[in-house]
């Protein structure tokens, strides 16, 4: 497992005093577009149902214990970070997360990115939702 942390003000470009009063990080398992079947870790134990709401604190900040991408089968999965701040902000970032971490996600280069107003079926991807 690993921790993954960041920062919404980092990661939606805003300014850097922002004080929060609602923000949301949903983590999602994303999985290579052919693959058939549940996930796994890879020494064969089963995954849980990969879908955290994560709360955002004040300043922004959010932290989420995940399975690092290089210990999950089938191989090329990533995780989708929806962040999201109401009447202000909202994107899609894509992550390949690999390690022991803990990862700070605001430093860590994101694989690919849609705001939330564009369709995300452009990525060629299947998002798992509770398998």
């Amino acid at each position: 497992m690993v921790t993954i942390t960041g920062n919404l003000n980092t990661l939606l470009g805003l300014r850097p005093s922002r004080s929060f009063t609602s923000g949301d990080v949903k983590v999602t398992l994303v999985l290579p577009v052919n693959f058939t079947g549940n996930p796994n870790r890879t020494d064969g134990t089963p995954m849980r149902p990969l879908i955290l709401d994560q709360d955002v604190s004040s300043d922004g900040s959010f932290s989420a214990l995940v399975d690092g991408n290089d210990a999950i089968f089938p191989f090329g999965t990533l995780y989708k970070l929806e962040l999201a701040v109401p009447n202000i902000s909202s994107r899609y970032l894509l992550y390949s997360i690999v390690g022991s971490g803990p990862v700070d996600l605001s430093s860590l280069p994101f694989m690919s990115y849609q705001d939330a107003t564009a369709n995300f079926d452009q990525v060629s991807a299947r998002i798992t939702e509770g398998f």
